[in-house]
């Protein structure tokens, strides 16, 4: 019954290794020489097309370009429009005074974000992360946000995906200029257990088999 006992629990071992996620890991900057490097990304990055936006549209039913959704909801009614950051004079994306414009990711979430962000004016912008694994990351003007009234970018890389960005503004609207994605270049976590590879589906069996073939000796004994 002792070999038994101990043959069970390494079968055990070998069908739970492997499901316990790591903690995510974090780089962020506001240069983009940065966030394109190898520390950050790999591969090429993609601007999300923001050229059909224009200084008179409203988007009643949100933004949606290359998979990414964007609205600014107030309620039920959805109050995203396009304006001018009040520095630099760049079109974009405006969410509601002291509210927030919220960026859903395409579906699988993206783990590599430059973002182009501003406030229309004396307010403080916040942005928050929220990740696949249900963890968020906030980061405000001490974190390198650019100033009230003006605008920056924020570059993000992280070992988790990246479900959803939300920007918000204390007095004012914030505003998202322009938005590129990439491929992380650190190691991503394992959320979810991964699918078996044949060595462990083998020695699962094995064990299986020795701990049957345990169980029938015992039985076998015990009736002789």
């Amino acid at each position: 019954s002792y070999r038994l006992s101990c043959i069970a629990a390494t079968l055990g071992a070998v069908l739970c290794a492997g499901t316990q996620a790591g903690a995510t890991t974090i780089n962020v900057t506001t240069d983009g020489n940065t966030w394109v490097s190898s520390q950050y990304i790999t591969g090429s990055h993609t601007l999300v097309d923001f050229s059909g936006i224009t200084s008179i549209s409203t988007y009643p039913s949100g933004f949606s370009k290359d998979d990414f959704e964007i609205t600014a909801m107030q309620g039920s009614t959805d109050k995203l429009q396009a304006a001018y950051t009040s520095s630099g004079g760049t079109l974009g994306l405006e969410g509601i005074s002291a509210g927030s414009l919220l960026v859903q990711t395409p579906t699988g979430g993206e783990n590599a974000l430059y973002l182009g962000i501003g406030t229309s004016g004396s307010g403080l912008l916040t942005l928050k992360f929220t990740f696949a694994d249900g963890t968020t990351a906030t980061y405000t003007q001490t974190d390198g946000l650019p100033p009230a009234g003006g605008s920056g970018w924020f570059g993000i890389s992280a070992s988790e995906e990246i479900s959803s960005i939300a920007l918000s503004s204390s007095a004012t609207s914030p505003i998202l200029t322009a938005l590129y994605f990439a491929s992380s270049s650190l190691p991503q976590d394992q959320t979810q257990s991964p699918t078996p590879e044949a060595s462990t589906l083998l020695l699962t069996c094995g064990g299986l088999l020795i701990l049957f073939g345990s169980g029938r000796a015992l039985i076998y004994k015990n009736i002789v």
